[in-house]
């Protein structure tokens, strides 16, 4: 493999791991010539840098991880993820020209589809040639405790485009965050057994935010890190491939994805505000839209009876479904009846004016205490 830097113009990387404890931190920074070699693949973008033995990566040997391809797979970026990987840039060091942290979610049944929903950060030391391995474990740990549905499903990147430090990072994040949890949970649970070692199918994801502001979009792209095989000298490297990312809200995200665009625009003053949301528009509207869905469950309710008179239930499952739906209906409207709603507002009505009866007399007695007061002071 050729060295010269004009033959081969990425930078070479390093990543080694210990046969003792992780140290505080991972460099990633140039090798001597001929430990490491990277390469690209489809233009630039894809980079691939590895290990040139198994003594070297003793941990990243001992995994043994199954690549879907990028075609196969897509991933969800939640509102919250992405505006957790940009709080992260804004209060990043004056000295940093990026940020990286890892992505946590949750995966499918089968694993080809991948919800992004937070993210926590990684520190760059250094200049941005190592990152701190201590605080990334602490963090991942102290993630799991609050939260052990989320699992950590790749890493996040801020800027345009891959460099020579991606397939480094990428190594350390699968073996260590995403590799090394599935592994330790899989070998707790076969403990009593003398199995082989236990082996993962989670691959880690790599998210690029691009935060130039060079457009008026933010671009966000995905990554799957391959394995290469074929490179020479059996130095195994990486090769980036494109993965699908979807940048969705949820339902519950849009008020404060709203709200934010809101206050994002400058007023005559050059100030943000915020606009109330709910007014009587808006509020006729959201009426408008209950009313809509109670005459689609009625309507449904309607011909889940015509259905049953009518003898077109055609398995159990079907009737047990359309059961449970009758003892839904049921219980909302012998809960919700018109008399009862009528009943709540006048009951709320009263409490509300004897709170402003009380108010009422309270500010008389502080008036009262001030003009005695006054009056008292007067005479002396």
């Amino acid at each position: 493999m050729h060295t010269d830097s004009e033959r081969n113009p990425i930078n070479t990387t390093m990543f080694a791991t210990q046969h003792q404890a992780p140290p505080a931190t991972l460099n990633l920074g140039k090798l001597s010539s001929g430990a490491l070699a990277a390469g690209t693949a489809s233009g630039s973008s894809a980079s691939a840098a590895a290990a040139a033995a198994a003594a070297a990566a003793p941990s990243a040997a001992s995994h043994a991880l199954t690549h879907p391809t990028s075609a196969s797979l897509s991933a969800r970026v939640h509102l919250v993820a992405l505006l957790s990987i940009l709080d992260h840039w804004t209060h990043r060091s004056e000295d940093s020209s990026r940020v990286v942290g890892a992505l946590l979610g949750t995966r499918s049944a089968d694993g080809r589809s991948m919800q992004i929903t937070d993210a926590f950060p990684i520190v760059l030391l250094d200049q941005d040639t190592s990152i701190d391995v201590d605080f990334a474990t602490s963090m991942y740990q102290l993630r799991r405790r609050t939260n052990t549905k989320e699992v950590v499903l790749g890493w996040y990147s801020t800027g345009t485009q891959l460099d020579d430090t991606t397939s480094a990072l990428h190594d350390w994040v699968e073996t260590n965050l995403i590799a090394g949890a599935v592994n330790q949970g899989s070998s707790s649970a076969s403990s009593s057994s003398s199995a082989a070692a236990p082996t993962s199918t989670a691959s880690a994801i790599h998210l690029l935010v691009d935060t130039s502001l060079q457009t008026d979009s933010m671009p966000v792209l995905g990554f799957l890190g391959t394995p290469v095989n074929s490179l020479n000298d059996g130095v195994q490297g990486r090769m980036f491939l494109p993965l699908p990312v979807q940048v969705a809200p949820a339902d519950h995200e849009l008020s404060g994805l709203e709200a934010i665009a809101t206050a994002a625009l400058p007023s005559n003053n050059n100030t943000a505000e915020i606009v109330p949301r709910v007014g009587i528009p808006q509020a006729h509207g959201r009426i408008a839209k209950l009313e809509s869905l109670v005459d689609g469950c009625i309507a449904l309710a309607q011909d889940t009876l015509e259905a049953l008179m009518a003898g077109e239930v055609t398995s159990p499952a079907h009737a047990a479904e359309i059961n449970r739906l009758g003892h839904a209906l049921r219980k909302v409207v012998q809960t919700r009846t018109y008399e009862k709603d009528v009943k709540v507002l006048e009951t709320e009505i009263r409490d509300l004016k004897t709170v402003l009866d009380l108010a009422g007399q309270a500010r008389k007695q502080i008036q009262l205490s001030e003009l005695i007061m006054y009056g008292a002071a007067y005479k002396h």
